[in-house]
């Protein structure tokens, strides 16, 4: 029954005197309650691998290769995902976490300007005007250098920061996608 309310979450509690489910699992159990973990996986014949950070529960693939950013969004839309979208904080920490220790290298954002040139527009479609989040630029970026620096990567000049830059440019890139039963 919980697992039909509550199938998009990670896991749940399930109390059993009162038959009350709860979604989203904290590690204090109180008495009478029962643990489960709704087991998604990610898909792994595809090469995305499950990571966690606080609340934040997502499959990613992290790229070997370097490549420029229309090829990487390529990529991630055959694997049915897109490109790494930093729309919570959460998702920041883990970016920057990604890039610190395993890209280790300017790493391709799902965050361009490409339809119309300073409005930047998540992989999704949405605005980055509709994000609470504020885009943590680094200092003088987005700068759009040359007329033509419309896609976006972390890495290049500083793992806290991200930087507008050329799409022909090469970089390592991360997809993302949602938690699915396979």
């Amino acid at each position: 029954m919980c697992l039909a309310e509550y199938n998009n979450c990670f896991g749940i509690t399930y109390n059993t005197s009162t038959e009350a489910c709860t979604p989203n699992v904290s590690n204090i159990i109180s008495p009478g309650q029962e643990l489960f973990y709704h087991i998604r996986v990610c898909n792994e014949a595809m090469g995305f691998q499950l990571y966690t950070s606080g609340s934040l529960a997502q499959c990613f693939y992290i790229s070997n290769e370097v490549i420029n950013f229309t090829s990487a969004r390529e990529i991630c839309e055959a694997r049915n995902s897109r490109m790494f979208m930093v729309k919570s904080s959460e998702k920041l920490d883990l970016l920057r976490l990604m890039v610190r220790t395993i890209t280790q290298s300017q790493t391709w954002v799902g965050l361009t300007d490409i339809a119309t040139e300073g409005n930047f527009v998540w992989a999704d479609g949405e605005s980055t005007a509709n994000v609470s989040l504020p885009i943590p630029w680094d200092e003088g970026q987005p700068d759009d250098a040359d007329n033509e620096e419309d896609c976006v990567e972390m890495g290049k000049s500083s793992v806290d920061f991200i930087n507008d830059l050329q799409c022909y440019k090469t970089s390592r890139f991360i997809c993302e996608a949602e938690l699915s039963a396979y």
